[in-house]
């Protein structure tokens, strides 16, 4: 899938850590620069929220909003989100996306969705359902805003982590995929319900499986290199990610963006390429 932007908070000012998290700020604040300039590698201007003191878990932008075919639904946002939703939805119009935002209820009931629970193959939408993340409720409203999508529900553990966790794509019509129960149970619910045939790439771990392929270019961990050899012969960029504290701060770094498309520019309307950055007022 191409893209053209990818939303992403700027390093803090201050982050708060767990007490159990031992990481070097200083090397921390490299590898991030690093990672984003990645992303510019890989095609993508940058879209920076502004953050001042902040903890890990509240950088995982990516659980806010799912961005599908020029509409995107703003989820369920965390308290902590580091982002303000306003720049996050102005963002978004600013690219030409329709915004919507999930209600708090769905018949009666209370609506959870979170956008890491959504994978998109670029013809279904699975979402994965599991306790204090998303609820069936969520998948109805997702159902309901994508309508010309097949909305498949992916029902998993209560101790499963997010979807996009286990799966997600490493080239062109490539799955990474974990290994273990819950990803096997996955994997065979995509194989089922997908209108494709996808060849796969299994991986030893969630957080390996967790890497990002964005415009011909496939960002994985810097010490994973030899499980990613095989896709060699796939004609992709591989670009390892030097990150020894960045995954202390997020194992799953895509979970640190949002990718989208600006749909003008897709439509063939000039725009300007410079990254952006949004700055508080």
């Amino acid at each position: 899938m191409r893209y053209t932007h990818a939303l992403v908070p700027s390093f803090p000012q201050v982050l708060k850590l767990e007490k159990k998290q031992n990481i070097d700020i200083e090397l921390l604040r490299g590898e991030y620069a690093a990672f984003l300039d990645h992303l510019k590698e890989a095609g993508v201007n940058l879209v920076e929220f502004p953050t001042s003191t902040i903890s890990s878990s509240s950088m995982y932008l990516e659980e806010s909003a799912v961005v599908i075919n020029g509409t995107a639904l703003i989820c369920s946002i965390p308290e902590n989100l580091c982002v303000r939703v306003e720049d996050l939805v102005s963002a978004l119009e600013n690219l030409s996306w329709t915004v919507r935002h999930i209600p708090l209820k769905f018949k009666g009931k209370k609506v959870l969705l979170n956008a890491s629970d959504v994978f998109f193959t670029g013809k279904e939408i699975f979402v994965g359902v599991h306790k204090n993340s998303t609820n069936k409720e969520g998948v109805a409203v997702l159902s309901e805003t994508y309508c010309d999508y097949a909305v498949i529900p992916v029902y998993m553990s209560d101790k499963a982590l997010a979807l996009k966790n286990y799966i997600s794509f490493c080239a062109e019509e490539v799955l990474a995929i974990a290994s273990g129960k819950e990803a096997d149970a996955i994997l065979k619910r995509v194989e089922r319900e997908t209108a494709l045939i996808y060849k796969k790439l299994t991986l030893k771990e969630s957080e390996v499986a967790n890497c990002i392929f964005v415009n011909g270019t496939l960002l994985f961990q810097h010490d994973q290199s030899v499980q990613f050899l095989p896709l060699e012969k796939e004609k992709i960029r591989l670009h390892p990610v030097n990150s020894t504290q960045l995954t202390k701060l997020a194992p799953y770094f895509s979970r640190l963006c949002v990718f989208v498309k600006n749909i003008q520019t897709a439509r063939g309307v000039e725009f300007n390429s410079n990254d952006i950055t949004l700055r508080a007022i």
